[in-house]
């Protein structure tokens, strides 16, 4: 077996990676917005949105909740959609001023989530991969079919 063809056999593990590295941010944040609920609060604050500690727990959990769905590739393609919207909305209500002190911290901001959103749309696009819950109800229901 050549050194392609051994590669081409580890592409089968790719979107598990992929899912792995997108999933991090989100559960971290989540996790993050429990233990910081009063930077939370003003951050939600700055931007017009409640700031109560309900509402703050509430996205806490929505991050954390549906940072373990893509790592398990759990109705990845829906929570995908969920997360790219979420995404878009968290950086142009907190990462598009290009002209305070911040402004080159507030660009890579910008920028890295716009990658997020690209990883997200992947994931969308293709599914969760052969390494996941998706997957393996696939098969699941499949097989129900052929008995």
């Amino acid at each position: 077996m050549t050194s392609l063809q051994m590669c081409a056999s580890c592409h089968r593990y790719y979107p598990l990676i992929g899912r792995v590295l997108l999933s991090l941010i989100f559960i971290a944040a989540g996790f993050g917005k429990f233990q910081t609920m009063e930077g939370t609060s003003q951050m939600l604050a700055s931007a017009g949105l409640p700031s109560d500690p309900a509402f703050v727990y509430l996205v806490g959990l929505f991050e954390l909740v549906a940072g373990l769905a893509i790592l398990a590739g759990a109705f990845a393609r829906e929570v995908a959609y969920l997360l790219i919207g979420f995404t878009i909305l968290a950086t142009f209500l907190y990462h598009t001023d290009f002209s305070g002190p911040d402004a080159q911290l507030q660009q890579i901001m910008f920028l890295k989530n716009l990658a997020i959103v690209g990883g997200l749309f992947l994931v969308a696009a293709v599914g969760a991969g052969s390494w996941s819950v998706d997957e393996t109800l696939r098969k699941k229901a499949h097989n129900t079919r052929e008995a």
